[in-house]
């Protein structure tokens, strides 16, 4: 090289080389012999025979792009077969050439596909995730066969039954997602998975993975089938829910009229306990009484019905005598009447039965009033009535004697 001022430096050290003609000794991979369908033999040739190939080596790999492995080096010159005795399922071949000069020409891939009927072995047991919503994930272990080309994941809602595939293709991935129902009454999910090789031979189903759904249903509530009023207090009694996963039962109470709810007792359901009697009231108060159920996962019932009662005022007054009940068949209701000369009353309670079935507490009317339409009746019916009266310091009368009308 030399400067801007035309000075030259000094010369580079001295390189030789050679060149060589291009050869032209393509080999080609000509046939292939499966035995037993364990063994590949191998025959190639060489497009131009030439005294200077030196040696032939072999690359094999499990596909047309992949990554080829050397299997033979220094392979004769001479020799146009070679015997794989390890071979995969699929199986593509390279022969490449080697002359006197190092130059290298290599075959196309040749493609040896061995008969596969034999399926992967048995995945381990998946594992799975399931959320609030019911966004199930199962993930699991890569099996260790070299052809593996997917997973086929299967469901159940029970764990004996036969399980149903999920996916329409095999998964290349080991974690599959899905959304399920959860608002039904299977509380559990199970899943399975297979693998698939390249040849669609489908290995045993795993173990199942059972997974618990969040349950977002809420129980049956209790029902009362008894509320008695006493001199102790109010006796209740009533059937459980028959919800399986209940855990406990509530028991709320208020006043009449009242918006205030208050928890009287909590019972729970591993006690068995279907009655109590609420000695914590006053007298000549109406309390209204209902229950909900609340289950393993917190979910609450609806209220069941409502009943009503009072504590008794032990001082016992006595019966209204007038009381009659008669039937309007134009307006198709029933008209209640009685006279009653006790005042500082509060309201009175009617009582009602349907035909065969035992009185039960119907309706509250107010003190002032003397008369009472029951509109809620059938047709070819019989109902019985019977009153009593309620006065502000709490206390009570007895019955009335019992009316009967056909309807």
């Amino acid at each position: 090289g030399s400067t801007p001022f035309e000075e030259t430096g000094p010369w580079s050290d001295t390189i030789s080389g050679q060149a060589f003609a291009k050869q032209e000794f393509n080999p080609q991979i000509i046939s292939s012999n499966i035995i037993d369908n364990k063994i590949v033999e191998l025959e190639w040739t060489v497009s131009e025979e030439h005294t200077n190939i030196e040696y032939f080596t072999l690359f094999r790999a499990n596909k047309e792009s992949g990554n080829y492995i050397e299997i033979a080096d220094n392979i004769n010159p001479d020799e146009r077969v070679f015997t794989d005795k390890t071979p995969l399922s699929s199986n593509y071949y390279i022969v490449r050439a080697f002359n006197s000069n190092k130059q290298t020409n290599n075959s196309f891939p040749y493609f040896v596909q061995l008969v596969d009927s034999f399926p992967p072995a048995k995945p381990h047991t998946p594992n799975a995730i399931i959320d609030s919503l019911g966004t199930v994930m199962i993930y699991w272990q890569k099996g260790v066969e070299e052809d593996i080309d997917g997973y086929r994941v299967f469901r159940s809602n029970f764990k004996n039954s036969e399980f149903g595939q999920v996916t329409t293709e095999a998964i290349k991935d080991t974690f599959y997602i899905e959304k399920i129902k959860i608002n039904n009454l299977s509380k559990k999910i199970y899943y399975k998975i297979a693998a698939v090789d390249r040849n669609f031979n489908q290995s045993e189903l795993s173990d199942a993975i059972t997974l618990i759904k969040p349950d977002i249903i809420p129980p049956i509530p209790p029902l009362f089938k008894l509320v008695k009023s006493t001199t102790m207090g109010v006796e209740l009694e009533w059937i459980n829910s028959s919800s399986k996963d209940v855990v406990k039962q509530i028991l709320y109470r208020k006043e009449k009229d009242s918006l205030h709810l208050q928890i009287v007792k909590t019972f729970s359901i591993a006690d068995s306990v279907n009655s109590f009697i609420d000695n914590k009231i006053s007298t000549g108060i109406l309390y209204e009484y209902t229950m909900i159920a609340v289950d393993d996962s917190d979910n609450e019932s609806e209220h069941c019905k409502w009943v009503f009662a009072s504590k008794i005022n032990s001082g016992i007054k006595p019966a209204i005598e007038k009381l009659k009940a008669e039937p309007d068949n134009l307006t198709k209701q029933i008209i209640i009447s009685w006279y009653y000369k006790y005042i500082d009353l509060k309201h009175y309670l009617i009582y009602r039965a349907k035909s065969d079935e035992p009185m039960r507490y119907y309706k509250i009317v107010d003190a002032n009033k003397s008369k009472f339409i029951d509109k809620n009746i059938k047709i070819n019916t019989k109902y019985a009535y019977r009153i009593k009266a309620v006065f502000n310091d709490g206390s009570e009368s007895n019955f009335s004697r019992k009316v009967v009308v056909k309807f």
